[in-house]
């Protein structure tokens, strides 16, 4: 059975939203499908660093 499940996680870097997102689904990175919406960017030499 393919069940289509979407969330949308906002963490301060994409790897712990992935790593959010897998856990809270109880499933392993290769058992799903990741869209990355916003990576964000680093801001000015680093400071003022949006959540993604």
């Amino acid at each position: 059975m393919d069940e289509k499940t979407t969330l949308e996680i906002i963490a301060p870097t994409v790897e712990e939203a992935i790593a959010q997102g897998l856990a809270q689904l109880g499933l392993t990175a290769d058992a799903v499908s990741v869209e990355v919406l916003d990576a964000g960017n680093k801001g000015l030499f680093g400071l003022g660093k949006p959540q993604v």
